[in-house]
């Protein structure tokens, strides 16, 4: 097949859908990328890149055709609405470019915001293409779930755009189950299928004994958050937890940024907690150095809906590197870690059940943190392997393909 996969987020960006992009192009598919100028996370053009430079550019054997984007810069609401518009706008333009070429199918992987989507739709109707939408974030919900919207009005309206993008897809893929299963419900619509996330590169601990005592580490049980630091993550829960916890043998590690990043920075200041160690954002090649410092690895959401059938890619990498999991997510999050058994989970969102898991990672013996460590790999190798995605996402088509067929 030819496939036109669209992002906003694209390498030298660390997103996922590189790797997929990669793995689509290793099973003899053409692959074209439409994306954006690279500035995520930092908010800034990364190095080489600017406003007007490198529109047609290269990545491996990809042609990418990038638009002009705003950067995000300091990433407050205002910047960021300026900076996925400006993809929208620029994006419905620079599509142009890509008229006179044929393609089988348009992929878009699609994070927040759904609109990201536009410029896919609008070359899709233009030249008759079907077109495959992946959810990763759940619009308007997952707006709503990190209270960016109060109005229940201006929340009917997004809805309303949103139902409308998503019902212009061909095929909808979902990163988890429970929202295959929102979304049937929702749209009524027959081509929705689960295909779960990929992970950009196994991360393979390096046990490096010496960088764990450098850093003070070596007797304490390390719990580590790593990856974005925003609204939906809920990191007030990791500060109240420092604060319970603070005269105990544990330390919490964040390795990542984002918006939240210098307000979890104020708090862990004014509360004096020593026992939560900032590590700001790491390069990918610098992750298995920072996982070593591990014994468990934390994933935190804030307790709405949305966020009980969402599945962060993060729990993927985790269970790749073979490190036990704390899950502090009602849902579908913490019925994998139940299923895989490598690890801790909530079953309901009280801090005596929270509580009552950190007393246990006090008390848990080396063998038990190693089962879990088995557990996750194993359960990783079994149900988020490439082979498996591939087979789930060639399986969407050929069932979309056959309901067409059925129509003549």
């Amino acid at each position: 097949m030819k496939i036109l996969v669209l992002s906003q987020y694209f390498w030298p960006e660390q997103f996922i859908i590189t790797e997929v992009a990669e793995l689509l192009k290793k099973n003899k598919n053409k692959i074209d990328v439409f994306t954006g100028k690279p500035n995520y996370p930092e908010g800034n053009f990364y190095s080489g890149f600017n406003f007007f430079n490198k529109t047609f550019d290269k990545y491996k054997n990809f042609d990418l055709l990038r638009c002009p984007v705003i950067p995000r810069y300091s990433a407050s609401n205002l910047l960021l609405i300026l900076n996925y518009l400006s993809f929208v706008v620029f994006g419905t333009i620079f599509i142009f470019f890509l008229i006179f070429r044929r393609y089988d199918y348009i992929f878009v992987y699609q994070t927040s915001p759904v609109t990201s989507a536009i410029p896919a739709i609008l070359l899709s109707r233009l030249k008759k293409i079907p077109l495959i939408i992946w959810v990763q974030d759940l619009w308007p919900e997952t707006l709503q779930g990190t209270s960016h919207i109060k109005s229940k009005n201006i929340y009917k309206f997004i809805d309303s755009i949103s139902k409308k993008i998503y019902n212009s897809a061909d095929i909808i893929f979902t990163q988890s189950k429970s929202m295959k299963d929102y979304l049937k419900k929702k749209l009524n619509k027959k081509n929705i299928f689960y295909l779960p996330n990929l992970i950009q590169k196994i991360i393979k601990p390096n046990n490096s004994s010496t960088f764990r005592k450098k850093l003070g580490l070596e007797k304490t049980i390390n719990i580590m958050f790593a990856g974005n630091l925003g609204d939906a993550q809920n990191l007030k829960l990791i500060i109240n937890i420092a604060k319970k916890f603070k005269n105990k043998n544990l330390k919490f590690l964040i390795v990542g940024t984002g918006s939240k990043f210098n307000y979890l920075e104020k708090l862990k200041k004014k509360n004096r907690l020593d026992n939560i160690i900032l590590f700001g954002h790491k390069k990918l090649k610098q992750m298995p150095l920072y996982f070593s410092l591990a014994d468990f690895m934390l994933i935190t959401l804030k307790n709405k809906k949305v966020f009980s059938i969402t599945v962060p890619n993060k729990l993927i990498a985790y269970m790749a590197a073979s490190k036990p999991i704390i899950s502090f997510v009602n849902g579908e999050v913490s019925s994998i870690v139940k299923d895989a058994k490598c690890g801790y989970y909530i079953n309901n969102y009280t801090f005596k059940s929270i509580n009552n898991i950190l007393n246990k990672v006090l008390k848990l013996k080396k063998s038990g943190l190693k089962n879990f460590s088995t557990n996750a790999k194993n359960y990783h190798k079994k149900n988020y392997n490439h082979k498996i995605f591939y087979k789930r996402f060639l399986s969407g088509i050929k069932t979309y393909e056959n309901s067409q067929t059925n129509l003549f």
